[in-house]
This record gives C-alpha cells, structure tokens and sequence, in this order.
C-alpha cells in the first residue's frame, strides 16, 4: 500500500482541518482499525474465555487471531505475548513479577537517563524497596546510549538488569539495543526493552533482538487505548503474577490457589476482546505498508523538519541533520517558552506537545532546559503538515519579537 495514499483512510482527520503531529503521545486511528472493532462488536462479540456456544468459540477465535497478528507484527512467539493495560503496565509487569521476585539486595539496574518516566519510576521504586543500586549511562553527541559506557556498567558484577528504550520520546534516537542487549547477556544481565515509539515506526524482530522483555502500547502503534503489549522471551512460569483473579488460575480452594502455566497466569479478569482485534487489524495495516517505506516516510519528515527548524535558528535536541533519526522532533524557539510555541501552534492548527514529555531527568539533567516543544509525524503526515508547523512558528517568533 503506498504510503501517500493513506491520509484518507483517518476519517477523523477528514473531520476537523488539523495538522496533527502529537503522534508519539498517541496516534490517530485508520478506517480499518475501526471498522474492524465495530464488525467485532456488532457480529462476535461473546465471553472469552466463555461458553461452549459458536458465539463464544467465534469471539475466542477473533482474539486469538488478534494475538497472532500482534505477535507476528514483530516476530515474536504468540503464547508469550501478554495482554495489558498499556506499555506502562507492561513494565511494571517486568517489574513486580519478574525483577522483584529475582533481584537480590546490593545488585544493580542499569539504565539511560533518557527515559520516559514509565520505564524510571518503576524502577526507582523497585531500588527503594529492595535495596537495590541504579547505574545511569551516558549519552553520546548524538543522543545515542554511550556502547563503552554501556560495557563499562554491565561488567560490573552487580549488573543484574538493563531497562532502555529503542527510540527515545524525546530525541528522536535509535538505540543499538540488539547490542546492548548483547553486553547485558555476556554478563548475565536481564534485559527489557521500552518499544513504544520504535514499533509504529520501525521493523521491530523481537526474537533477533534477543531481549528478555520488550513492552509496547497499541494507541501509539494505530491501535485503541487500553491495550499494552509485553513479549517475554523466557519460562513464563518465571513471572510472578501481579493481579489475581479470575481467569489466570489453574485450581482455587478455599485455603490455596495455584496458577495457569500459559499466558493466562498474567492476563487475570476479563480480557481487553475489542482492544486486541483492533490493535490486530493495526498491525496487519503496518504490515500491508511495509517498515522500509514507513520508516523512509518518518525519516524524511523528520529530516525536513530539523532543516527547516534549523533555518529559524531553533535551538534542536537529538540527531544532528543526516543522521538516523525517528519520525520525531523536539526544539525550543530561543526567548519563547515551549508551552507559549504550542498555544500558538494550536491557533494556526497545527497540534504539537510541550512539557518534558514524561521525561524530566533528561530535560533537566542532560538538555538543561525544563520542557521543549515536540513535533511528532506518522503514516498519514504530509510535507504540508511541516510547511504548517514552520508557518505557525514564524508566527511565534514574529509575536515574541
């Protein structure tokens, strides 16, 4: 399916005269993803796991196939592909039911200070608790996690886990996370991958990439809120389940209670049915296009907008122009605040997001400023969407004057 052709398939895009470039907060939904849940709704629906009748079984059928979709997206083992809340509650699924159960006092979680908060603060709790210590790597010029730094921390003996992103929120970054995922199992180290920006925008092969645990959220990838994803590439009787419930056991009296051995241990009470069909029609949309022309379409927007921003004398956070870069930008216009540039931005229609992107120890502590301004592009962005943006920001600037 060719790339151009897809603007027309958002109908709410249709509805309202908007640049909408806050992809990486959440993305907009394609015709198909919502028909696909409104067919399920209207002809399928039926408890699962349920009853014995063909309404049941077919409903039981869609959300298996729901999951082999998902799974396949990123070639990851479909009976290890949890089902949660979103990526946030897959972390902390990696968290509390694998890390607090097998880390001990006095070892070490390594990770990147460019994290979003959703793969820190977990963790940072998780230390408090159990006495654990953090290592934080550096980054190089380009925003990248720092390889030798990376070494230098997971050769430490109390390294016991490494929690990165494959693409940062913020700077826009592509990590090497296959060979830090490398570093991390010569040591012996447990490895989880944040992917909630890498998946809509990238090939993502989970199995080559050898992680432990790799966690992505299905509204950034075109798919409905209330579904995360979490691919375990271990024993999943390894993982302590966090909820209890209904669904998720194996047998129940009334003074013990044992758990299911399959991906039901973790997935307890009534399942996301309708959320896993669209995010399965979501995947096999991105799987139609193909990552090569949807990531060139992210990158070259991306690209045209760091060199339009530069022309404006933004001040411009991430890959320098020419290098690899996600489809995402974040920047400051110099004397104007990032949330002032948003509200005018807004007036002229153009979404953008300002804040620190639920990433304040990288905005204080390594960009020195307390928010930014990010501009966010997918399958459905346009050129004109940019010449927007540009257009709204010589606005600012010719306010601010």
């Amino acid at each position: 399916m060719p790339i151009n052709a897809l603007y027309d398939n958002f109908p709410l895009l249709q509805h309202r005269p908007i640049s909408y470039l806050d992809c990486a907060a959440s993305a907009q939904k394609p015709a198909p993803v919502l028909a696909a849940m409104e067919h399920y709704q209207r002809t399928n629906y039926g408890p699962v796991p349920g009853g014995l009748y063909d309404l049941a079984a077919d409903s039981q059928q869609d959300y298996w196939q729901a999951r082999q979709q998902i799974a396949s997206l990123v070639n990851a083992k479909t009976e290890n592909t949890i089902f949660t809340a979103n990526a946030t509650g897959a972390i902390n699924l990696a968290v509390w039911g694998f890390a607090a159960q097998h880390l001990q006092a006095g070892e070490m979680i390594v990770l990147s200070p460019a994290e979003h908060h959703s793969n820190l603060v977990p963790w940072q709790q998780l230390a408090d608790r159990h006495d654990l210590l953090l290592r934080w790597l550096q980054l190089d010029p380009q925003g990248q996690i720092d390889l030798p730094d990376a070494q230098s921390a997971l050769s430490d003996p109390r390294a016991k886990m490494l929690a990165v992103a494959h693409v940062s929120n913020v700077l826009g970054t592509i990590n090497d996370v296959k060979a830090l995922t490398d570093l991390a199992h010569n040591n012996q180290a447990v490895v989880l991958v944040d992917g909630t920006q890498a998946v809509p925008q990238i090939k993502v092969d989970v199995e080559a990439l050898n992680c432990d645990f790799y966690a992505w959220s299905g509204h950034k990838a075109y798919g409905p809120s209330g579904i995360g994803v979490l691919h375990i590439q271990r024993p999943l009787k390894d993982i302590e389940p966090t909820v209890q419930g209904g669904h998720m056991i194996q047998s129940v009296t009334l003074q013990h209670s044992t758990w299911a051995e399959d991906h039901s241990r973790l997935e307890a009470g009534s399942p996301c049915l309708t959320e896993a069909v669209g995010l399965g029609a979501a995947c096999q949309l991105l799987s139609s296009i193909g990552f090569d022309q949807i990531s060139e379409h992210a990158y070259q927007l991306a690209s045209y907008a760091v060199g339009m921003l530069q022309e404006i004398g933004a001040d411009i956070y991430g890959p320098e122009l020419g290098s690899p870069r996600a489809g995402l930008v974040s920047f400051n216009l110099p004397g104007v605040h990032a949330h002032d540039v948003a509200e005018i931005c807004a007036r002229n229609k153009v979404c953008v997001k300002a804040g620190h992107h639920c990433a304040q120890p990288l905005h204080n502590e390594i960009l020195g400023v307390a928010a930014s301004v990010r501009a966010s592009f997918a399958i459905h962005s346009t050129s004109q969407d940019v010449d927007n943006l540009l257009a709204a920001l010589r606005n600012a600037q010719q306010i601010f004057a």
